[in-house]
């Protein structure tokens, strides 16, 4: 009888989850969408639990990483903007409770920072930064083989460096933030205002004008086209990217920056952008010495990460 693990991407809109054995070999998956309270989480669990029994496998710990701001030691989510039924939520508990396994949970990018580590283009590396450009923008620190957690959990928080002191207003409350500047959602809002200005765009005949079916997506799309408003608004994207991560490279020195997320699909059009522009910005010897990357595992690092946390958790192994 094999040892494997239950491994939960709790996003805004979707949850993910997975069976993951020893070997990091994923052996089962389902996923359904968020919902608004826990039933569909307890759904994906239970679905999982039940595949497994065929399976005849021992299900040793459950990783739940979750957007938002997390008390790791607790187990506790102190805060999530697209998950509000779990403010202040006993999260790990709950699911204790539910299942009888053990249970840990933790920011999805320290999740994703996770994945990549062992699976991932993390692998072997000791000092490196995985950055997530979606939606929203997201972080995580390592260094010498640990998660930087910080005093209480929060260290990684790259999306809220101002770059801005004037800038548009940020989801945390603040404004200029680099989230607000170069995130999907930014770069919704930059092709938005160029229709709003009249600016030359292929993009409002590909939605037959109706501009709610504009996304990130599509955008990407009409840039790969060649359209010159969607290019420019990636482009600026990218700028501010670049010049995020030389604050990174100058400050931290790290062997690498893993980018993952939605957005760094669009490696063609971005990286080398953000690695012109981080250049710029950067100290001569630890760009140098610096890979600019993107995710090994794609979008799958976050639930991975989780699987893996689990293990390491039921290992009695610290990360």
């Amino acid at each position: 009888m094999g040892e494997v693990y239950i491994g939960i991407d709790l996003g805004g809109t979707k949850i993910k989850g997975i069976l993951m054995n020893e070997d990091g070999l994923i052996v089962n998956q389902y996923s359904t969408s968020t919902g608004n309270n826990l039933d569909n989480l307890f759904e994906v669990i239970e679905k999982l639990i039940q595949e497994n029994k065929a399976m005849s496998s021992r299900i040793c710990g459950i990783g739940v990483g979750c957007a938002g701001l997390i008390d790791h030691k607790n187990g506790i989510t102190i805060e999530s903007a697209n998950l509000p039924f779990l403010k202040r939520f006993p999260l790990r508990y709950t699911l204790y409770k539910f299942t009888g396994i053990e249970t840990t949970i933790d920011n999805d990018v320290k999740m994703g920072a996770i994945g990549e580590m062992f699976y991932g283009e993390g692998k072997g590396v000791k000092d490196f930064v995985f950055l997530t450009l979606g939606t929203g923008i997201g972080g995580a620190i390592i260094i010498n083989g640990k998660v930087y957690r910080g005093i209480t959990n929060h260290a990684g928080e790259i999306g809220h460096i101002n770059l801005q002191t004037a800038g548009p207003d940020c989801g945390c409350g603040k404004k200029g933030c680099y989230e607000s500047l170069a995130s999907g959602s930014a770069i919704l809002k930059y092709i938005l205002y160029g229709i709003k200005m009249k600016r030359d765009t292929m993009i409002l005949e590909k939605v037959k004008g109706d501009i709610s079916k504009i996304n990130t997506s599509l955008i990407v799309e009409m840039a790969e086209n060649g359209d010159r408003l969607c290019l420019e608004a990636l482009t600026e994207s990218a700028r501010y990217t670049g010049k995020v991560l030389s604050y990174l490279i100058n400050i931290l020195n790290p062997e690498k920056i893993i980018i993952g997320g939605g957005l760094s699909e669009v490696e063609n059009i971005l990286f080398p952008v953000i690695r012109e522009t981080a250049q710029l910005y950067s100290l001569v010897v630890p760009f140098q010495n610096c890979l600019i990357i993107k995710a090994g595992l794609g979008t799958e690092s976050g639930v991975i990460g989780a699987a893996q946390i689990a293990l390491l958790q039921y290992k009695g192994i610290e990360i």
